[in-house]
């Protein structure tokens, strides 16, 4: 049982860095059988290098959710 939990996070994860890289290609060529295209979407990659790449997706993903925060912290101030 454990272990589908850790084999769905690893799966969700890897896809979630190509399809952000995905929409990249989509938005940049318009063609969604190029943004499906994973050959494209690696070659996309690694000129930025896959270090900086999951760095600057980690340090948004850390953005969102202080910006999450401070609206969910927000909406709790009464109106008077």
């Amino acid at each position: 049982m454990m272990w589908t939990v850790i084999i769905g996070l690893v799966v969700f994860i890897i896809f979630m860095i190509l399809e952000v890289m995905a929409q990249m290609v989509l938005a940049d060529t318009g063609s969604i059988s190029k943004a499906l295209n994973i050959f494209i979407v690696f070659n996309k990659i690694s000129p930025i290098g896959w270090g900086k790449y999951v760095g600057y997706i980690i340090l948004i993903s850390i953005c969102a959710r202080i910006i999450e925060i401070i609206g969910s912290l927000i909406s709790v101030i009464p109106v008077v």
